[in-house]
């Protein structure tokens, strides 16, 4: 979609993401309440409204295990993220199909089991490199007086995002 309907280049849109990532952003209050609901049921028993913290675990906590990395105020950062946009803006999309950071994707998914099945998992370069995006129309609504648009099915976050809207 970027090569067919962007203005500027993979690298340059990267540039801000990259960024943060190496320099890192102030950990805030809500980042820190957000990861001791999720992974402790602190905050009213509000608990996953971000699964990803939980997945996470590892990143966001502290060696003791029981609150987050960071204090408020202090400056976050990840150099493996920024290292993986650093190798997308400097080889292009198709590195992620095709190239070392497709090679890291199937060894991550191969090497993690589900839970649930003990199972690991099945993806292969030939998955990668075969792989396809399909643009589809997308989900428009109004919202005040305002075209809102979003992704089409089979995503279900446009619909979502125009229904919240117009409760």
């Amino acid at each position: 979609m970027l090569r067919e309907q962007g203005s500027m280049s993979l690298a340059r849109v990267l540039q801000p993401a990259i960024r943060i990532a190496r320099e890192g952003f102030p950990f805030y209050e809500l980042y820190r309440e957000v990861i001791m609901a999720d992974l402790f049921g602190e905050k009213g028993g509000k608990t996953r409204s971000f699964p990803a913290v939980a997945e996470h675990a590892a990143y966001v906590l502290n060696e003791a295990r029981d609150g987050p990395r960071w204090q408020v105020g202090e400056t976050v950062t990840n150099p493996d993220l920024a290292r993986t946009f650093e190798l997308l803006a400097e080889k292009g999309a198709d590195e992620f199909y095709q190239g070392e950071l497709a090679r890291d994707v199937v060894r991550a998914v191969q090497g993690a089991k589900v839970a649930a099945t003990e199972r690991v998992g099945v993806l292969s370069m030939e998955d990668m490199r075969e792989y396809r995006a399909v643009q589809r129309p997308p989900v428009r609504s109004t919202y005040r007086g305002h075209a809102i648009y979003g992704m089409g099915a089979p995503s279900s976050g446009g619909v979502g995002v125009a229904q919240q809207l117009n409760l």
